[in-house]
Protein backbone atom coordinates (compact mmCIF):
# COMPACT_ATOMS: atom_id res chain seq x y z
CA UNK A 1 0.00 0.00 0.00
CA UNK A 2 1.15 3.48 -0.73
CA UNK A 3 0.70 6.34 1.69
CA UNK A 4 0.29 9.96 0.77
CA UNK A 5 0.84 11.94 3.92
CA UNK A 6 -0.73 10.10 6.81
CA UNK A 7 -3.71 8.63 4.91
CA UNK A 8 -3.89 5.41 2.93
CA UNK A 9 -4.69 5.87 -0.72
CA UNK A 10 -7.94 4.20 -1.84
CA UNK A 11 -7.99 2.15 -5.02
CA UNK A 12 -10.49 2.73 -7.83
CA UNK A 13 -12.53 -0.46 -8.20
CA UNK A 14 -13.17 -0.88 -11.92
CA UNK A 15 -14.22 -3.43 -14.48
CA UNK A 16 -11.75 -4.14 -17.28
CA UNK A 17 -13.90 -2.35 -19.86
CA UNK A 18 -13.97 0.88 -17.83
CA UNK A 19 -10.26 0.58 -17.02
CA UNK A 20 -9.53 0.44 -20.75
CA UNK A 21 -11.72 3.51 -21.40
CA UNK A 22 -10.16 5.59 -18.62
CA UNK A 23 -6.61 4.20 -18.65
CA UNK A 24 -4.92 7.37 -19.85
CA UNK A 25 -6.52 9.57 -17.16
CA UNK A 26 -5.76 6.99 -14.46
CA UNK A 27 -2.13 6.80 -15.57
CA UNK A 28 -1.75 10.59 -15.59
CA UNK A 29 -3.12 10.86 -12.06
CA UNK A 30 -1.12 7.80 -10.92
CA UNK A 31 -4.27 6.36 -9.36
CA UNK A 32 -4.29 2.97 -7.69
CA UNK A 33 -6.75 0.65 -9.47
CA UNK A 34 -8.34 -2.66 -8.53
CA UNK A 35 -9.63 -5.08 -11.16
CA UNK A 36 -10.88 -8.66 -11.15
CA UNK A 37 -10.35 -11.22 -13.88
CA UNK A 38 -9.45 -14.79 -14.69
CA UNK A 39 -5.71 -15.45 -14.96
CA UNK A 40 -5.35 -16.90 -18.47
CA UNK A 41 -1.63 -16.60 -19.07
CA UNK A 42 1.57 -15.95 -17.18
CA UNK A 43 5.22 -15.80 -18.09
CA UNK A 44 7.56 -16.02 -15.11
CA UNK A 45 10.65 -15.06 -17.10
CA UNK A 46 9.03 -11.91 -18.48
CA UNK A 47 7.15 -11.24 -15.22
CA UNK A 48 3.92 -10.74 -17.15
CA UNK A 49 0.43 -12.16 -16.75
CA UNK A 50 -2.84 -11.71 -18.61
CA UNK A 51 -6.25 -11.29 -16.98
CA UNK A 52 -9.47 -11.82 -18.91
CA UNK A 53 -13.00 -10.78 -18.01
CA UNK A 54 -15.90 -10.74 -20.50
CA UNK A 55 -13.51 -11.07 -23.46
CA UNK A 56 -11.54 -8.03 -22.30
CA UNK A 57 -7.86 -8.69 -21.63
CA UNK A 58 -5.30 -6.86 -19.55
CA UNK A 59 -1.53 -7.29 -19.32
CA UNK A 60 -0.20 -7.19 -15.76
CA UNK A 61 3.45 -6.69 -14.82
CA UNK A 62 4.00 -9.07 -11.90
CA UNK A 63 7.56 -8.18 -10.82
CA UNK A 64 6.43 -7.40 -7.24
CA UNK A 65 3.89 -10.22 -6.76
CA UNK A 66 3.55 -13.97 -7.17
CA UNK A 67 0.84 -14.68 -9.76
CA UNK A 68 -1.93 -17.13 -8.90
CA UNK A 69 -2.82 -20.31 -10.72
CA UNK A 70 -3.87 -20.32 -14.36
CA UNK A 71 -7.67 -20.40 -14.65
CA UNK A 72 -8.27 -18.90 -11.21
CA UNK A 73 -10.08 -15.65 -10.49
CA UNK A 74 -7.72 -13.01 -9.12
CA UNK A 75 -7.99 -9.45 -7.93
CA UNK A 76 -5.13 -7.16 -8.94
CA UNK A 77 -4.34 -3.88 -7.24
CA UNK A 78 -1.80 -1.69 -8.99
CA UNK A 79 -1.11 1.32 -11.18
CA UNK A 80 -1.58 1.83 -14.90
CA UNK A 81 1.97 2.13 -16.17
CA UNK A 82 1.75 2.38 -19.94
CA UNK A 83 -1.10 3.39 -22.21
CA UNK A 84 0.72 5.03 -25.09
CA UNK A 85 2.23 3.80 -28.34
CA UNK A 86 5.20 1.53 -27.75
CA UNK A 87 7.71 3.89 -29.37
CA UNK A 88 6.95 6.76 -26.99
CA UNK A 89 6.57 4.54 -23.92
CA UNK A 90 10.05 3.05 -24.18
CA UNK A 91 12.16 4.20 -21.22
CA UNK A 92 14.85 6.74 -21.93
CA UNK A 93 17.22 8.90 -19.89
CA UNK A 94 15.43 12.08 -20.99
CA UNK A 95 11.96 10.82 -20.14
CA UNK A 96 12.02 9.24 -16.66
CA UNK A 97 9.00 7.89 -14.82
CA UNK A 98 7.14 10.17 -12.41
CA UNK A 99 7.16 9.34 -8.74
CA UNK A 100 10.63 7.80 -8.75
CA UNK A 101 9.36 4.43 -10.02
CA UNK A 102 11.61 2.50 -12.36
CA UNK A 103 10.54 2.40 -16.00
CA UNK A 104 8.98 -0.71 -17.46
CA UNK A 105 11.65 -3.12 -18.68
CA UNK A 106 12.65 -3.04 -22.34
CA UNK A 107 11.19 -6.50 -23.04
CA UNK A 108 7.71 -5.03 -22.64
CA UNK A 109 8.33 -3.14 -25.88
CA UNK A 110 9.71 -6.03 -27.95
CA UNK A 111 7.95 -7.97 -30.69
CA UNK A 112 7.50 -10.92 -28.31
CA UNK A 113 5.26 -8.76 -26.11
CA UNK A 114 3.25 -7.35 -29.02
CA UNK A 115 -0.24 -8.74 -28.78
CA UNK A 116 0.49 -10.39 -25.42
CA UNK A 117 -2.91 -9.38 -24.08
CA UNK A 118 -4.66 -9.30 -27.43
CA UNK A 119 -3.83 -5.66 -28.13
CA UNK A 120 -2.60 -4.20 -31.36
CA UNK A 121 1.16 -4.43 -31.64
CA UNK A 122 1.58 -0.65 -31.58
CA UNK A 123 -0.41 -0.04 -28.38
CA UNK A 124 0.39 -1.07 -24.81
CA UNK A 125 -1.79 -1.07 -21.69
CA UNK A 126 0.05 -2.48 -18.68
CA UNK A 127 -0.88 -2.47 -15.00
CA UNK A 128 1.98 -2.85 -12.52
CA UNK A 129 0.62 -5.15 -9.80
CA UNK A 130 1.39 -4.30 -6.18
CA UNK A 131 -1.04 -6.93 -4.90
CA UNK A 132 -2.55 -10.02 -6.51
CA UNK A 133 -4.88 -12.26 -4.56
CA UNK A 134 -7.14 -15.18 -5.33
CA UNK A 135 -10.88 -14.51 -5.35
CA UNK A 136 -12.00 -17.94 -6.56
CA UNK A 137 -15.09 -17.90 -4.32
CA UNK A 138 -16.28 -14.54 -5.68
CA UNK A 139 -19.97 -14.34 -6.58
CA UNK A 140 -19.45 -12.85 -10.04
CA UNK A 141 -23.11 -11.91 -10.59
CA UNK A 142 -23.22 -10.01 -7.29
CA UNK A 143 -19.86 -8.36 -8.05
CA UNK A 144 -21.13 -7.13 -11.42
CA UNK A 145 -24.38 -5.89 -9.88
CA UNK A 146 -22.41 -3.99 -7.24
CA UNK A 147 -20.15 -2.42 -9.87
CA UNK A 148 -23.19 -1.29 -11.87
CA UNK A 149 -24.86 0.22 -8.79
CA UNK A 150 -21.65 2.02 -7.90
CA UNK A 151 -21.33 3.39 -11.44
CA UNK A 152 -24.91 4.71 -11.36
CA UNK A 153 -24.31 6.36 -7.98
CA UNK A 154 -21.07 8.00 -9.10
CA UNK A 155 -22.63 9.21 -12.36
CA UNK A 156 -25.54 10.74 -10.40
CA UNK A 157 -23.26 12.22 -7.75
CA UNK A 158 -20.90 13.85 -10.22
CA UNK A 159 -23.78 15.07 -12.40
CA UNK A 160 -25.33 16.72 -9.32
CA UNK A 161 -21.96 18.09 -8.23
CA UNK A 162 -21.46 19.83 -11.58
CA UNK A 163 -25.02 21.19 -11.85
CA UNK A 164 -25.44 22.71 -8.36
CA UNK A 165 -24.51 26.31 -7.68
CA UNK A 166 -21.51 26.93 -5.38
CA UNK A 167 -23.77 28.43 -2.66
CA UNK A 168 -26.33 25.61 -2.98
CA UNK A 169 -25.52 22.34 -1.27
CA UNK A 170 -28.05 20.44 -3.37
CA UNK A 171 -30.24 19.62 -0.37
CA UNK A 172 -33.70 21.16 -0.45
CA UNK A 173 -35.22 22.08 2.89
CA UNK A 174 -32.11 21.23 4.92
CA UNK A 175 -29.94 24.31 5.02
CA UNK A 176 -31.07 25.98 1.80
CA UNK A 177 -33.39 28.98 1.51
CA UNK A 178 -36.29 27.06 3.13
CA UNK A 179 -34.41 26.77 6.45
CA UNK A 180 -33.88 30.55 6.68
CA UNK A 181 -37.59 31.22 6.06
CA UNK A 182 -38.61 28.89 8.89
CA UNK A 183 -36.39 30.63 11.48
CA UNK A 184 -37.49 34.20 10.61
CA UNK A 185 -41.20 33.70 11.47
Amino acid sequence: MNCRGDALEPACVLGLARLRREARALAERQRLVRVVGRLVRRDGDAQLAVLEYHRQRLAVWTAAVVPGRIGGMVEVTGRVRSVCPAETARPSAANGERGGRPPLPDYVFTEAFAGYAGEAAEYKLVVEATLMRSVDGLDVALYEQTLQMRERFLDTYFARLHTTRPDDDGLQGAGGSDAGAATSS
